[in-house]
């Protein structure tokens, strides 16, 4: 088993899964990453959410999520 992770994690996972995959939305990071865990979920399948067409949305998707941790950490303004 992997070590537990105390931090906060968030997972890009592809909308279309396996028909026997985990059904957890976290796909079981949730047994994993003790902090907040953020789902986001992409178009494609787990081969395919990194290439066109599916990539420009994964890219769109962490663009976000990037964005968003910066504006929560208030970074101040360098002069």
């Amino acid at each position: 088993d992997p070590a537990a992770y105390d931090g906060a994690a968030r997972l890009f996972r592809s909308a279309r899964q396996p028909l026997f995959s985990a059904q957890s939305p976290t796909l079981g990071w949730e047994r994993v990453v003790r902090g907040r865990l953020q789902v986001d979920t992409v178009a494609g399948a787990h081969a395919t959410m990194m290439r066109p067409p599916h990539v420009v949305e994964l890219a769109a998707a962490i663009d976000r999520a990037l964005t968003a941790e910066v504006v929560a950490v208030d970074v101040p303004a360098l002069v």
